[in-house]
């Protein structure tokens, strides 16, 4: 497979997933998977994150280089290629946002999580469910 089109369709194919699928497991529209199958689209900065979904080797998906499983890892048979419900729908709203903006989000998933162990004061005020940055511009409109 000499191209990033042919590895990609290869790997999506051996995890048995769609387009729609790979797309919504890495916070992606449709039309970029099939951009970058078709080969009009050459990169995309989500290549470590299509290699994640895939379980594949992301230089190899990336640039052709070493081997696709070179982490140990094979898919074939597995169960466990497809998202879960859950998991698609917290994609899904974090498609198109921005890095920042995921990042903030993954910062305040990682509090919410954390809340019944380490108690809710210890999280920083524009996490805090009540009070903080969201409150004050509540308090200012």
């Amino acid at each position: 497979m000499q191209t990033l089109a042919e590895r990609l369709v290869w790997a999506r194919n051996r995890a048995a997933l769609s387009q729609q699928q790979l797309a919504n497991a890495v916070g992606a529209a449709q039309s970029m998977i099939g951009n970058l199958e078709s080969g009009t689209r050459k990169s995309t900065g989500k290549m470590a994150a299509l290699a994640a979904v895939l379980k594949v080797n992301a230089l190899w998906l990336a640039e052709g280089r070493g081997d696709p499983d070179a982490d140990g890892v094979n898919t074939e048979g597995s169960a466990e290629a497809a998202p879960s419900k859950a998991t698609a729908k917290i994609l899904s709203i974090l498609q198109g946002r921005s890095e920042e903006e995921i990042a903030r989000i993954a910062g305040a998933l990682d509090v919410l999580l954390h809340a019944g162990k380490a108690g809710a004061a210890d999280a920083p005020e524009e996490f805090r469910l009540t009070g903080g940055a969201s409150a004050a511009r509540r308090r200012k409109a």
